[in-house]
Parts: C-alpha cells; structure tokens; sequence
C-alpha cells in the first residue's frame, strides 16, 4: 500500500544562459547523471562532464584541471549550486551555476497522501 510519487527537477535560472554556447558540466552530488540529463533535456550543449563523489572536497588541482579542460575545448563552465557553494571561497573564476528545484508531479496527490 505504499504509494510511489515521482518527482522531475528543473532549471530554475536558465535565463543566465545562452543554450548556443558549449558547456563543461561538473558536480561532486550523488545524482550527477540525473544532472546532466536535466541540462541535455533543456539543450545545453555539453561536451564534457566530470563526475566526482559526492560531497567531494575539491583541491586546487581539480580546478586547474577543470579551467584548463574547458579552456581547451572553449566551454563555458557550469555546476550545481550545492558544488558552487563550497567551491565560493576558492580562486575559481568564471563558474556558473545552474539552480534547480524538484517538482513533484500529481502535487496535489502527495500533498494530500502526507496531511
């Protein structure tokens, strides 16, 4: 008798970015697929992503590594904003984050099902 609701997450701040640019996508969550998936299906262009574990505490070296990869390929760099926050305090120069909030589909059912 246990009822399922299935819940989508969305962009919330997609007006910050041009869809025609290409894209090196990065996150340290336990759903980096999920992620990805949601920037394809709102049509950035990614041509690299880079998976670290979640709640991963970058280094200075990951930075390099991240700035140089996207320089190379002439991406613009995005992450999550829960990555972006705890990479705030760090010399990481143009980072953008996508903010995406999870919306519960049949809402009104789940609302219901929990009062």
């Amino acid at each position: 008798n246990i009822q399922i609701y299935i819940g989508k997450y969305m962009p919330e701040n997609l007006d910050e970015f041009n869809i025609e640019d290409n894209y090196l996508v990065f996150s340290g969550i336990g759903s980096h697929k999920t992620f990805i998936s949601m920037m394809k299906e709102y049509g950035f262009k990614i041509l690299k992503d880079l998976e670290f574990a979640d709640h991963y505490h970058y280094k200075d070296e990951d930075i390099k590594k991240i700035t140089n990869l996207a320089k190379d390929l002439n991406c613009k760099i995005v992450t999550t904003e829960k990555d972006f926050l705890r990479l705030k305090n760090m010399n990481f120069n143009n980072l953008k984050l996508i903010k995406s909030k999870l919306n519960i589909l049949e809402k009104e059912k789940f609302i219901e099902s929990i009062i």
